[in-house]
Formats: C-alpha cells, sequence, structure tokens
C-alpha cells in the first residue's frame, strides 16, 4: 500500500460526514411498514400483527411520566425454533426529540425481561437470556412464547411529551455452543422494538401499559442489523431534525445500510462515546502517529498527518471499540 492510497481511504472513511442516510433508513421502520416476516402465534386483529405501528404519542394519562424501551423476540409462521441458535441484542437505545434537539434516554446492555404468551394473554414461560462474551444479551423463545426484555435500569422520566421518538438495537444469531451445529442460515427468529408509557414506579394505569410504538419486526443473520420502533411518518422524517448518525454505528464499525466510517487500512483507531469524529488519536504498528482532529474540526488535516507519518506496506489492523 503506498501513501497515497492510505491518504484516500483516510479521507474517505475516517470522517464521511452524511455517507449514512439516517432518514432513509429510518423510511424502512415508518409507521405502517410491513413486517419482513409475521411473528407466530399473534392474532391477526391485533394492530401491530403485520406492520409496525405508532401509538398514543400524548400522555395516557397525568400519571404517566416516565416510558421505557422494549424489544420482542418471535419465531416466525412456520414455528421453527432453530437448535443451538441465539438472537444477541446490544446497544439498546431510547431517544426523544424536544424541540429541534435529540436527547438520548437510554444506552445500556443490562436487560432483563421475562416470556410472555405470543398473544400477551398471559406471562410466565421459560425466560431464556444469557450473557454474550462481547457484553450484548441473547435470547431464545420457549415455543408458545416470546422473549421480552427491558432495561434493568430506572424508568426514565420524560418531562415533555416528545415530538418524535426511537427504540432500537443492534441484534445478530450467534451460536449457543460454538463448538455445535450451526443453523442459523435457517433460523426463524425475528425481533421488534418498541417503548411503552409508565408511571414513575413502573406501574400501568389499570395495569394497561399503553405503549408509544411497536416496530416492524426484522429477520437477524449472522451479521450486525438494527431493530428499530420509530413514530416518524414520510413527512416528518423529511420536516424533522435527524439524530446524530453516529448513535446507529453498529459494533462491527458499520452503518445498517453498509456504509463505513472504519480507519483506513494501517491505522488503528478507537471510537469513543463521542462518536466516530471525535478527537481520538491514529496509530500505526503500535505507534500513535496522530490525532483524528476534535468534531467540528479539519478531519482532513488528521488524515494528513497519518499520511505523512505512513509508510508503504504498514499492517492491515483496525482495533474499533464499541461503546
Amino acid at each position: 500500500m503506498n501513501i497515497r492510497t492510505v491518504s484516500t481511504l483516510i479521507i474517505l472513511f475516517i470522517c464521511q460526514t452524511g455517507a449514512f442516510d439516517v432518514a432513509a433508513f429510518l423510511e424502512q421502520f415508518k409507521p405502517g411498514a410491513a413486517h419482513e416476516e409475521l411473528p407466530h402465534g399473534v392474532p391477526v386483529n391485533y394492530s401491530w400483527q403485520s406492520h409496525g405501528i405508532s401509538g398514543t404519542p400524548s400522555r395516557p394519562s397525568d400519571e404517566t411520566t416516565h416510558m421505557n424501551l422494549w424489544g420482542q423476540v418471535y419465531v416466525n409462521t412456520t414455528n421453527y425454533h432453530a437448535p443451538n441458535v441465539r438472537v444477541e441484542v446490544i446497544g439498546s437505545q431510547l431517544w426523544t426529540l424536544h424541540g429541534d434537539q435529540w436527547v438520548r434516554g437510554y444506552r445500556t446492555n443490562d436487560l432483563a425481561g421475562g416470556a410472555w404468551k405470543e398473544d400477551f394473554t398471559s406471562s410466565g414461560g421459560s425466560f431464556d437470556m444469557k450473557q454474550e462474551d462481547d457484553g450484548g444479551q441473547s435470547f431464545v423463545p420457549a415455543d408458545g412464547y416470546n422473549a421480552h426484555f427491558w432495561p434493568d435500569q430506572a424508568f426514565l422520566p420524560v418531562p415533555e411529551v416528545p415530538r418524535a421518538l426511537l427504540s432500537f438495537a443492534f441484534t445478530r444469531l450467534v451460536l449457543d455452543n460454538p463448538a455445535g451445529a450451526d443453523n442459523r442460515t435457517g433460523s426463524a427468529y425475528i425481533i421488534g422494538m418498541g417503548a411503552d408509557w409508565r408511571k414513575p414506579d413502573g406501574s400501568c394505569p389499570n395495569d394497561i401499559c399503553t405503549g408509544f410504538g411497536v416496530g416492524r419486526f426484522i429477520k437477524p443473520d449472522d451479521g450486525w442489523r438494527c431493530a428499530v420502533m420509530s413514530t416518524m411518518s414520510s413527512s416528518e422524517l423529511s420536516s424533522l431534525p435527524m439524530p446524530p448518525d453516529s448513535v446507529f454505528l453498529m459494533p462491527d464499525g458499520r452503518f445498517p445500510d453498509g456504509t463505513t466510517r472504519v480507519p483506513a487500512p494501517g491505522v488503528t483507531g478507537r471510537m469513543k462515546s463521542g462518536g466516530p469524529c471525535g478527537s481520538d488519536a491514529f496509530h500505526l504498528d503500535g505507534k500513535r502517529i496522530g490525532n483524528r482532529g476534535k468534531t467540528g474540526g479539519t478531519h482532513q488535516t488528521a488524515g494528513i498527518a497519518v499520511v505523512r507519518k505512513a509508510r508503504a506496506g504498514a499492517a492491515i489492523v483496525f482495533d474499533g471499540v464499541y461503546r
């Protein structure tokens, strides 16, 4: 690899602002968007049986001043539970829009949950949740039940009704036993996200939890995907401000549409919580060779600094860390 090649890659990939179109991605999850596959056991007269919905944008009562995010793992209508396959979830987040400002309420891997009948008429089934080595949690729904999960944290106070809301998480299929059979290709698991209004103690008025929305089900595979519940219609996606694209950066350093901000070959970086355009240092063969530059700064300058210190034949290494 020559210096010119390294320069091109750095400028294109380190901080390619606008490469990921947030509104175009969220269009796939607007209310009414059809599920990729239908959930088993959900009656056809349920409003969310065939597509995502946006629920109650206003408070159902004066008591419901809090909310939470949640997710649900089902099998599709084949009712096939692929052996040795689990659905992993990482980076669950809840964002609300107030005025022109998006506010993050949750970003967590600490989850709790339970098993409900597929039609939600009762709970109490076997709940299978397992912590994975990368910090995510994985689930397997029992036969006739879903795997319903939410943050193992206090419910989120919401002082005012938001203009819009997003609940999402990154997901993929993993093996229960890495040495066992890999049946992920034939998996029938699907996953969707949502959010509810709650009272401060987490309970719901009259034991009925009013949903802010139920997201479109997607079918996870062995690569990372992003499952989303969005309240925004097509017109709102074109008129409202969008959340920062960096919040959709998946654990593998890619965005859900396949674009990437992975540093150039030969350069190692670290993605801090401030986002992929934060003030991060770059290293070449273990030696610090330059800074990326702070958000709002001249990112090309950081690339030039790296290029000037890079040399041909550098090792192709990237150690991006998802947080």
